[in-house]
């Protein structure tokens, strides 16, 4: 991913999409670092894989996300999302919960989902204190 990523950027591109799934993040961050371009410029959207999917326990999210903004080499990514919601409907909204705290502490400065059904939306606007943006 890092020599596609730089071709972007030197392209004028400023929205990147990866996800921990992906298993990308590092290249991408190391590429926009080589790229020089500023990071406020770049629109960084990652997605939390491992957990929703049930690969990773809920109890270490926070260790997973800083891992991912680690990769990305920022402190901040623009949007978050749930790559697929989890299965049962109370790991949804804990997770969602713990992605909330994310971005009340500006780490995360918009949540979203993806692979999401209606039904699952549905589910997520009755409790979100902080809404999907995407």
């Amino acid at each position: 991913a890092y020599q596609p990523v730089r071709w972007a950027l030197e392209a004028g591109y400023r929205h990147l999409d990866t996800a921990e799934g992906y298993a990308n993040e590092a290249e991408i961050g190391k590429a926009i670092l080589d790229s020089g371009v500023p990071r406020e410029e770049i629109f960084i959207a990652t997605k939390a894989s491992s957990i929703p999917k049930g690969l990773t326990d809920i109890a270490h999210a926070a260790d997973v996300f800083a891992f991912q903004l680690g990769q990305l080499g920022t402190d901040y990514v623009d949007l978050y999302m749930l790559h697929t919601p989890p299965q049962e409907p109370a790991q949804l909204q804990a997770l969602w919960q713990i992605m909330e705290r994310f971005y009340e502490e500006g780490r995360a400065r918009a949540l979203g989902v993806s692979n999401c059904d209606v039904k699952e939306l549905q589910f997520i606007l009755g409790f979100a204190r902080i809404p999907p943006a995407y």
